[in-house]
């Protein structure tokens, strides 16, 4: 199992730094389709900033409940002015709780 990371050029370059492939996105809206083409049986984890995660919540959601999909692991941006967001759990259980 390989790790994919989708973050801004300042996460992404952590990450990179480690040896992980992934995409550096200027905007939040490039996620889906990255989400979309990415082949799931090469990569069966992926690392989300957490900022494009919550700006693509609905995606995100339907390719985390998807029985047999990838594991979605939400992480924090790296760089002044990252701010935490909620996370993915949180946000999962708070729509289950409804």
């Amino acid at each position: 199992m390989k790790i994919f990371v989708i973050a801004d050029e300042r996460t992404f370059l952590a990450y990179a730094l480690a040896g992980l492939a992934g995409q550096v996105v200027q905007r939040a809206a490039e996620v889906p389709a990255i989400l979309r083409q990415l082949d799931y049986e090469q990569y069966g984890l992926i690392l989300l900033s957490a900022p494009l995660a919550s700006e693509n919540l609905p995606v995100v959601e339907e390719l985390v409940l998807r029985p047999g999909g990838p594991l979605l692991l939400e992480v924090p941006a790296v760089g002044p002015g990252a701010v935490p967001a909620r996370s993915l759990a949180e946000r999962l259980l708070s729509r289950l709780r409804r």
